[in-house]
């Protein structure tokens, strides 16, 4: 099964898609968000380029668990991109997963694409990892 992890923001989306395994999460890329009907409209489209059967969507929680303004907006966003795209989503916490991002991007094993992009790709790959375990 192949899943599409997306780093939601307001001006930029990372891009992750996984392999068809489900084990490994790839960098696909950033969308320039100039709407949330735009954004769902090329969401959509890469979505079925890639013959993707699911939806994950990073959460930015608060450290003591609470959800932030942003993680509500992703999570509005993401329920809107998944009615579009008739798929199931899974929305994973995604704090700290810029922080890191941020880490290996400055590093020589940073994954390419962009912050945004990598991020993406780290959310997607923790939220593979969660599935191959339970």
């Amino acid at each position: 099964m192949r899943y599409l992890g997306i780093d939601f923001g307001e001006r930029r989306i990372g891009v992750a898609v996984s392999d068809q395994a489900a084990r490994m999460a790839l960098v696909v890329g950033t969308i320039e968000r100039r709407d949330d009907y735009s954004a769902i409209a090329e969401l959509r489209t890469m979505a079925v380029e890639r013959d993707v059967e699911g939806l994950v969507v990073g959460r930015p929680m608060h450290l003591d668990g609470r959800p932030s303004k942003m993680a509500l907006r992703a999570q509005r966003f993401g329920t809107r991109l998944a009615t579009a795209c008739k798929l199931p989503i899974h929305f994973i916490d995604e704090a700290l997963t810029s922080v890191e991002a941020s880490r290996e991007h400055r590093s020589e094993s940073g994954r390419g694409g962009g912050i945004d992009a990598t991020s993406a790709c780290i959310l997607l790959q923790d939220y593979l990892d969660q599935e191959s375990r339970t």
